[in-house]
């Protein structure tokens, strides 16, 4: 499995850059990818149309349902999962 992180042009210049730390720690499992949402990499839309890719991307609930966009101490229980995942497969539309 290889992780593909989709990081703003502007978080490569930071130094609480946490995509590096991933690609540091994983190695060839894991890449860093400039994200234009208007002008996608060509090489990961083909990846993805292929099929067998999945995003997982955060929401806004722990496992429990705590939501986690409140402060810590003031966080309602939501049914929300922590991460929602959408998988793609070559001709869905």
């Amino acid at each position: 499995m290889k992780f593909i992180l989709l990081t703003h042009a502007r978080e490569f210049e930071k130094r609480s850059n946490t995509g590096r730390v991933v690609v540091d720690v994983l190695g060839g499992a894991a890449e860093q990818v400039r994200w234009d949402r208007v002008h996608p990499p060509a090489r990961l839309v083909e990846e993805i149309e292929a099929g067998g890719v999945a995003l997982i991307y955060p929401g806004a609930a722990d496992a429990a349902g705590n939501d986690l966009t409140a402060p810590p101490g003031r966080r309602p229980a939501r049914s929300t999962s922590a991460a929602r995942t959408c998988t793609s497969s070559a001709g869905s539309a």
